[in-house]
This record gives C-alpha cells, sequence and structure tokens, in this order.
C-alpha cells in the first residue's frame, strides 16, 4: 500500500484518482453505517452503553464522509417582520465626489434657467440661495436632495401621503 502521503499527491494530480478515493469513501460510508445497525442489533442490556459509543462514532464518521447523504440537514429561513416577506429597496451606487460635483452644478444650471434666474458665477451655496428665495423649488431639485421623485407634485411642492 502506497504511504499516505502519495495517495494525496495522486488524488491532486489525476482528477480520476480522485474521484475514486471519494465514490470509495461513500461506499465505506455505506459500510459504516451497516455495521453500525448490526451492532443495534445484537446489542444487549449489558452492551448497550458500548454499543451506542460505537454507533454514534461510525454514524458521526459516516456524516463526514458522505455529508449529502448522512450529514445533518440544516434549514434556514429568513423573513420579514412577523413572519412576512423581506422588503427591499435598490440604491444607486454612490458617486465619487468629482461627479457629485459635476451633477450638482448640472442641476442647479437647469434650475436657474427653469426659474428664469441668470446663471451664477457664484459659489454653489449661494445659488442655492438664491433659487430658494424664489419660493418655488422645482421637482428635479426637490427630488434630488430629498433621493424620490415621486415625492413632488408638478408645481414642485411634497405630495401629501
Amino acid at each position: 500500500m502506497p504511504a499516505k502521503s502519495t495517495v494525496l499527491r495522486w488524488a491532486a494530480k489525476y482528477g480520476v484518482f480522485a474521484t475514486s478515493i471519494a465514490r470509495a469513501r461513500e461506499f465505506q460510508a455505506e459500510s459504516l453505517v451497516e455495521e453500525g445497525l448490526e451492532l443495534v442489533d445484537a446489542a444487549t442490556v449489558e452492551t448497550v452503553h458500548l454499543v451506542r459509543l460505537k454507533f454514534d462514532a461510525r454514524r458521526w464518521f459516516a456524516s463526514k464522509v458522505a455529508p449529502r447523504k448522512y450529514g445533518d440537514r440544516l434549514l434556514q429561513e429568513i423573513s420579514g417582520p412577523d413572519g412576512g416577506p423581506i422588503e427591499t429597496t435598490e440604491h444607486a451606487p454612490p458617486l465619487p465626489p468629482k461627479e457629485v460635483a459635476l451633477a450638482v452644478a448640472e442641476l442647479v444650471g437647469k434650475v436657474e434657467v427653469q426659474l428664469g434666474l441668470s446663471p451664477g458665477r457664484a459659489g454653489l451655496e449661494t445659488r442655492m440661495k438664491n433659487i430658494l428665495a424664489t419660493g418655488h423649488m422645482p421637482p428635479d431639485l426637490y427630488a434630488a436632495m430629498f433621493q424620490s421623485r415621486n415625492a413632488v407634485n408638478s408645481k414642485g411642492q411634497p405630495r401629501d401621503g
């Protein structure tokens, strides 16, 4: 019989050999389970504790060698509140800071045009104050600020609800 290290090396090198070893392990698990059942059938009152130990050892080993057949089956259910479905929401991936700044500047420029304001050369904070001073917040700006295009009506006012 070759050394264990040789067998492991062959299994790593030759896929067919590794498959044969796996199949042999499954047969070994079958044999262990049958052997365990024979032990249980032959148990007496005096040997029940020893038989239980031997049976449990064989059952444990079979669960490790052939887990699909003899391993414990774990079922896990994940649910929302009160057993209901889990609610999910989609979020756009965060933009890098430069892209965010460009998107905000573009949006502010569009809002200035919509409101009839001359495109400002001032800082963004001043331009936003000028927009808010008009008393009218365009839907695009409101939606961008509050992350929901459905949150405003056609006049740019928050929807009830």
